[in-house]
């Protein structure tokens, strides 16, 4: 639902949508990217708050961090003067250095070899399996992760009914990865945490899977095994608005 941010939890996509949806006619289509662990609820922090104070009206904010945020956007040297100051020297000495925009972002091809793009998907996998606590993906979900379902279903439940109550169009787009990792994702992973996770939420809507697609799996379109590249985004939002509008 926000191809433009960095990756966020369903939550916050339900968030922006309630902080922008009146700039959306009637029968506006609302897309609602859904990635593997879409389904599994996971912590956020003080970061993941303070990346919108300034865009999100206040009162959207995570409840929990939103003072600080605020605090910090208002007063950045709160983050540590001593930082600060050093970057504010840098910046003004000529010596600040660009950093890379998530390193290949706004590349039109892959900076990977093939062998790289294998080893970067497994570290995906190792992240994830150590982010949600997960020892074997083809395990049952633990306890936690039971928990954090339902959370999500409710959730993605709760942003249906909104958008459909306003006369907008939900639009479930299933996102593509690169072969290398696809390849990782049994069709008992796929199961487990993305399908049956979407069955659960009623009522059903349109849905876009992208996750089989051949075409968008096509390393040369990534800059790494999860994230694709500048040429990758264009053709795949191509594909997406020539197909919502069938």
């Amino acid at each position: 639902m926000n191809w433009a941010n960095q990756p966020q939890t369903l939550i916050d996509d339900f968030r922006l949508l309630k902080n922008f949806h009146s700039i959306l006619r009637h029968g506006g289509k609302i897309l609602i990217s859904i990635m593997p662990f879409s389904g599994l609820n996971k912590k956020t922090g003080l970061l993941d708050t303070y990346k919108y104070v300034g865009t999100m009206d206040w009162t959207l904010l995570d409840p929990v961090f939103r003072d600080e945020a605020i605090a910090l956007r208002e007063n950045p040297l709160r983050w540590g003067k001593k930082k600060a100051l050093r970057q504010i020297v840098s910046h003004f000495l000529g010596r600040e250095k660009p950093k890379p925009l998530l390193n290949g972002a706004m590349d039109e091809h892959n900076p990977m070899t093939e062998e790289e793009m294998a080893e970067d998907a497994q570290r995906m996998m190792d992240g994830w399996a150590a982010e949600f606590g997960i020892n074997d993906f083809d395990e049952p979900l633990s306890e936690v992760n039971r928990q954090g379902r339902e959370i999500r279903i409710n959730v993605l439940k709760e942003l249906i009914d909104f958008s459909t109550e306003r006369g907008y169009e939900p639009i479930v787009v299933i996102l593509p990865v690169a072969k290398q990792l696809a390849n990782l994702f049994s069709e008992a992973f796929r199961e487990k945490y993305i399908y049956s996770f979407l069955r659960s939420v009623e009522p059903e809507v349109r849905t876009l899977d992208y996750l089989h697609d051949e075409t968008f799996q096509d390393p040369a379109l990534y800059f790494n095994s999860f994230c694709l590249n500048k040429r990758g985004r264009e053709m795949f939002s191509t594909d997406v608005c020539s197909r919502i509008v069938q």
